[in-house]
């Protein structure tokens, strides 16, 4: 039995190592992405930004590695979206926050939120481009102007008295509070 061990164990070893050569990638030397030639979008990536379409949020990411170009784009516009919808969460928590606070503490009603937040993320767009030309990876700007979320309110019925008139009322106070982080 200590016979057929050895040459098993031998086997193994010369495999493994043989294996671990091969899957050795060859290093290349990283140059910033401003060098590149990248899009302002890209080097100053997500947030909460005030531009030439007025109040926006920008969810800016990126896919790496696939070798189908569709599947590439797809990838990095799905979570370029995403991001946007991660980013209109946390500008809604502080909006309903600074609502629940002027009404005593009571919360929204989480019905009529979820539509008007439907509504207006169904209006983020991947808007920009770009693919580093050193490494291949390929950035999305999605983007949703703060107008849709205006006009999704006006659209959306079933809100509390006063709810919709507070998130519009605030609703350019809270971006611009998110815009200085």
């Amino acid at each position: 039995m200590r016979i057929l061990a050895l040459p098993s164990l031998f086997l193994v070893l010369l495999v493994g190592t043989t294996a671990g050569c091969a899957a050795r990638a060859e290093r290349t030397v990283s140059v910033p992405l401003a060098d590149l030639g990248a899009p302002s979008w890209v080097l100053k990536g997500s947030g909460f930004f005030s531009n030439e379409h007025g109040r926006v949020i920008h969810g800016v990411c990126s896919a790496y590695g696939m070798r189908e170009y569709d599947r590439l784009q797809a990838t990095g516009e799905n979570r370029a979206v995403n991001e946007v919808a991660r980013l209109f969460d946390s500008y809604m928590a502080l909006l309903l926050k600074d609502y629940a606070a002027s009404v005593g503490g009571e919360p929204a009603s989480n019905d009529a939120i979820q539509a008007v937040t439907a509504m207006t993320l169904s209006a983020a767009q991947v808007q920009e481009h770009w693919q580093n030309p050193q490494t291949g990876e390929y950035f999305c700007l999605g983007r949703l102007d703060l107008e849709a979320f205006k006009e999704s309110l006006n659209r959306t019925t079933g809100f509390e008295a006063g709810l919709r008139d507070y998130l519009l009322e605030n609703a350019d106070r809270v971006h611009e509070a998110l815009e200085l982080e």
